[in-house]
């Protein structure tokens, strides 16, 4: 029995806002604030071990059919949620899918999905082996950054993680083919659309470290707090093929 193994990992980045005016304001007793958001963008990076050469888009599938996109972002927008929420830990962040209003849309009806490929050349070299796939997520701070400090994901949002086999007994045979590549979409589905804080602030003080620690610097041109942190949702994918007795 011979394995062979690829993983891959996608890490989608998202920009942080802390919202105030123009949108809604962060009230202890006379004090206010103003920010707006700043937007994060995608990266598709992998490494290659002996095996087969194995591509990985992130997209949405719908009607069956998968749709690429090439660089998925999000923001999250960090609010108080109003002065009666402000002991409230499920109030005050707003997630949304950034880019075109046609892909927004698609991503908010199906959630994000991944397509996993090989091209039809090593489909050909490794017909008589059984193919796994593997594949979890998870929400990670990038660099230093200490977003997840503050937030995270609501218990109702399942992470994804699971696995398929298809046994490729003749040429590319369980896979779907075309464009010179055999793949497999996996509908995930994944929505991250619920946030809740870990470290709310309640009071001026514990704002003014969020605010510290997040790295936000105010832009009196703007009238906003802008902060270059980002938080990535990193699909990690493994393909093992296995020699079929």
């Amino acid at each position: 029995m011979h394995n062979k193994y690829a993983t891959f990992v996608l890490p989608v980045l998202a920009g942080l806002a802390i919202v105030g005016a123009g949108f809604s304001t962060w009230v202890f007793g006379n004090t206010t604030s103003a920010t707006k958001n700043a937007t994060g963008s995608a990266i598709i990076a992998g490494d290659e071990t002996t095996g087969p050469t194995v591509s990985l888009k992130l997209g949405y599938i719908s009607d069956d059919t998968f749709t690429e996109v090439s660089a998925p972002s999000f923001a999250l927008t960090l609010d108080q949620g109003g002065v009666s929420n402000a002991t409230n830990n499920e109030a005050g962040i707003t997630f949304a899918w950034q880019g075109d209003s046609t892909v927004t849309d698609a991503l908010n009806a199906n959630g994000l999905s991944f397509q996993w490929s090989i091209s039809s050349d090593d489909a050909t070299a490794y017909s008589n082996y059984s193919v796994t796939v593997t594949y979890s997520l998870e929400l990670q701070n990038v660099s230093d950054g200490k977003i997840l400090s503050y937030i995270d994901l609501a218990d109702s949002v399942t992470m994804p993680e699971g696995s398929q086999t298809v046994v490729t007994d003749q040429l590319v045979s369980g896979l779907a083919s075309g464009d010179g590549t055999s793949y497999i979409n996996h509908n995930v589905a994944f929505k991250p659309t619920s946030w809740v804080y870990t470290n709310k602030p309640g009071n001026l003080g514990e704002y003014q470290s969020m605010l510290s620690d997040l790295g936000l610097s105010y832009d009196a041109e703007s009238e906003s707090y802008t902060s270059a942190q980002k938080i990535a949702f990193v699909f990690t994918v493994e393909t093992t093929f296995t020699l079929n007795q």
